[in-house]
């Protein structure tokens, strides 16, 4: 892909290397509005000729005015779409920011679920990034996963709590809890710190535990809310 505002890439001009067009929908297939809605973008990408803000909403409720309905009022949403009787999880809000997400994931779920833990079993959890162990993707980047059995568990080492969760297809992972998010962040920014300012071998180990730090706790989120 291009980077933003280039109009070349120089790999492009690399010899030797074969290249393929792709033209062919797979993201979104069958018969889903989206893809009227997705090739409308991409001919005003490449034509230049992109649509006002009223022909944008126009094109969105013409293809999906009956399965979305903007919301202004997060209260009236929260107690409509979101009642603890109201079958949920047909419903999702979309946000424009990852700040609203994760705001609107929040309260959506402190009505839904009455736990002081941050995670319960049958919940859902999406992946915001793929879990990889021997270069083999265990659970794909935006894969949704129900939480069948779940264990949290201190870290003395590292001074804080994650949980070890296995999901309903048996696959075991690890997720620092929200209350030590800020500290395990923290402890994986003065690494990297460390890391940068290093030489030889004490470079390498040095990353060589940052990214085995990353890699041992997952990055995901709630369901309810996405952009």
């Amino acid at each position: 892909l291009l980077s933003v505002g280039e109009d070349e890439s120089p790999v492009f001009n690399l010899e030797n290397i074969t290249q393929y067009r792709l033209h062919k929908v797979m993201r979104q297939k069958g018969q889903n509005p989206i893809i009227d809605i997705c090739t409308v973008l991409r001919d005003c990408i490449i034509s230049g000729k992109y649509l006002s803000n009223m022909e944008l909403k126009e094109l969105f409720l013409e293809n999906l005015g009956e399965h979305i309905e903007r919301v202004s009022d997060n209260k009236a949403l929260l107690e409509r779409y979101f009642a603890s009787e109201y079958p949920h999880n047909t419903n999702s809000v979309i946000a424009y920011k990852n700040k609203s997400v994760s705001l609107l994931n929040s309260k959506i779920r402190n009505q839904l679920i009455d736990s002081d833990e941050c995670f319960t079993t049958g919940e859902e959890l999406i992946f915001l990034s793929a879990m990889v162990k021997d270069d083999i993707v265990v659970i794909a980047n935006n894969e949704v996963v129900t939480i069948q059995s779940l264990k949290k568990i201190k870290d003395n080492d590292l001074d804080i709590e994650y949980w070890k969760i296995i999901d309903d297809q048996d696959r075991l992972f690890r997720v620092v809890d929200l209350f030590s998010k800020e500290d395990f962040d923290y402890e994986l920014i003065e690494l990297a710190k460390k890391a940068k300012k290093a030489v030889g071998m004490e470079k390498s180990a040095l990353w060589g535990r940052f990214f085995e730090l990353k890699e041992t706790f997952q990055d995901v989120a709630y369901t309810y809310a996405g952009t």
